[in-house]
This record gives structure tokens, C-alpha cells and sequence, in this order.
């Protein structure tokens, strides 16, 4: 992601947004990919869903996200995004 951080910025409208940990069993973030170019668009500092609420109300133009089936993020899309798609995988 710093090797290709200079490109612009363009607002996605698909993303795929999933927790990942940056040490193992210790600590975890949130990514935020945007699934058009497939690229890692945002790396959030935890997995609390306030924090992902937070991020996604500042992108109105989402119209699909991906998730898994956990609860948390699912939350935060419905509250950020009401008119927002949501897909959950198995």
C-alpha cells in the first residue's frame, strides 16, 4: 500500500471491508478494499464498529459493500449506509 500510495484518489462504490490482525492474537484493524481495482483503500486502527460507522458516513457514494457475517460490521454499514447493498459471504 506505501509503495502505490501516490496514486489519486478516486471514491469507491463497491468495497469489501473485513478485520485482519496486525499481531497475531493481539491486535486487529479493519481493512477497507475497493473490489472495482481490487485495492486496499483504508486501514483502520481496530475493529470496533463505531470506527468503520465513522469512516463509511464520510462515503456517501457506496452503493455495495461486502462483509463477512459477523454483526459489528454489519451494523455500521446499515447505520453509515442505509441505502447501501449489503453481501455477506458463507
Amino acid at each position: 500500500m506505501r509503495r502505490y500510495g501516490g496514486s489519486r484518489f478516486i471514491p469507491p462504490t463497491v468495497i469489501g471491508i473485513d478485520d485482519w490482525a496486525w499481531r497475531r492474537n493481539q491486535c486487529y484493524g479493519t481493512i477497507i478494499c475497493d473490489l472495482e481495482p481490487r485495492k486496499t483503500i483504508a486501514l483502520l486502527p481496530d475493529r470496533e464498529s463505531a470506527t468503520a460507522q465513522a469512516w463509511l458516513s464520510d462515503q456517501p457514494q457506496i452503493a455495495v459493500v461486502a462483509r463477512d457475517r459477523g454483526g459489528g460490521y454489519a451494523v455500521a454499514a446499515a447505520k453509515a449506509l442505509p441505502q447501501a447493498t449489503q453481501v455477506a459471504d458463507r
